[in-house]
Formats: C-alpha cells, sequence, structure tokens
C-alpha cells in the first residue's frame, strides 16, 4: 500500500502468533507490522526498527460479549475499554 508494489512480490509468511513475528523480525528473517505497545522495548533499544516512521494502519478493535451481560463481565468490560482509551492510539 505505502511502496507501491505489485500483488505477489514480497513474500507471505503464515505463523500462529504475534509473539512468533516478534521473534521472527529480531532474528532478521523478515520485517513485519507488529504493533508498537508490543514492541517498545525493542524500538527503544534499537534491536528493531520502525521502517514507515508516521505512517500506521487504522485497525478497528471489537469486544465481543453475551447479553444479558453478568456484574462481573460489566466490570472487565469497563476496564477493557477504559484501558484500552489511555493506551491505544485514538485518531
Amino acid at each position: 500500500q505505502n511502496f507501491d508494489l505489485p500483488p505477489g512480490s514480497v513474500p507471505c509468511h503464515i505463523v500462529n502468533s504475534s509473539e512468533a513475528f516478534v521473534q521472527l523480525a529480531r532474528q532478521g528473517t523478515t520485517c513485519c507490522m507488529i504493533p508498537h505497545l508490543q514492541i517498545e522495548k525493542e524500538l527503544a533499544s534499537g534491536e528493531l526498527i520502525d521502517l514507515t516512521p508516521g505512517l500506521f494502519q487504522r485497525r478497528m478493535l471489537y469486544w465481543h460479549r453475551f447479553a444479558p451481560e453478568s456484574r462481573m463481565m460489566r466490570k472487565v468490560t469497563d476496564a477493557l475499554l477504559d484501558y484500552g482509551h489511555k493506551v491505544l492510539r485514538q485518531d
């Protein structure tokens, strides 16, 4: 999207966890999109670098729950929303 590359020109990896993607990036096996929150230490130390500073992908996050909601589940939902608003980009 940001590099004007034709479809299929970039290698694709199937990895079963975001932690495994971090490991692949740390080993130099691949470059990938990883949330900054997940790699703050690696970015700060220079172990990983941001190849596209200033560019980001916007993704909507959804919290699925069942209704009627129990009191405990309501507390979990409220805590999740509160924390998400504090640490996730809101623009």
